[in-house]
């Protein structure tokens, strides 16, 4: 009975140490002090309501996707950042609907403040995200992609309303004849 009784005390003092362990690391990444995404080579983080579905940095083109969820529709007035140039006009943004939006960096890390107006009240608003591109990826060549890849682009494409832009991240041909063509998606 010893024995049986000195196994339990011993996984039960070790298993309490791992659950606090793992308590503590949640606690960490929850409050922003373990930032993932900003560990990865490229991030991009817009403010609330305004989502990065994708974004990559490719020849001196930092270029990435903004959705609205912000539940109304929006004017995007402009968009700015102090290391980088965009020259993308005004664009209306029904909500859920997403565009691209590409700046011309030679590296990019930093603050992107996101100056739109509320189509419904009139308000002005100025919505501060970053995004960054560590050195390293700076003219980084991509791996091939796979075609279960090539499918899951078109099936986000097709499920995000982004199929008339799909092949602005990839030099490799039309995605959006592809998409239709191999696997019935984007062909509207």
């Amino acid at each position: 009975m010893k024995k049986s009784q000195v196994a339990m005390e011993f996984l039960l003092t070790y298993g309490w140490a791992i659950a606090i362990v793992v308590v503590v690391f949640a606690s960490l990444f929850y409050f922003g002090l373990l930032d993932a995404p900003k560990a990865s080579p490229t991030y991009c983080r817009l403010p609330a309501g305004l989502t990065c579905l994708d974004h990559r940095y490719e020849s001196g083109k930092f270029t990435f996707f903004m959705k609205n969820n912000l539940g109304n529709s929006i004017i995007v007035e402009r968009i700015e950042s102090a290391t980088c140039d965009t020259n993308r006009p005004y664009e209306i943004l029904d909500n859920h609907q997403a565009f691209a939006v590409t700046l011309n960096c030679i590296e990019f890390s930093g603050d992107i403040d996101v100056h739109y107006r509320s189509m419904e009240t009139g308000l002005a608003h100025t919505g501060k995200g970053e995004s960054g591109v560590k050195k390293s990826d700076v003219g980084s060549n991509d791996p091939p992609i796979s075609p279960t890849t090539h499918q899951n682009y078109c099936k986000n494409a097709n499920n995000n309303g982004l199929c008339d832009i799909l092949g602005a991240f990839t030099s490799q041909g039309d995605y959006k004849d592809r998409c239709c063509g191999e696997w019935g998606l984007c062909c509207t």
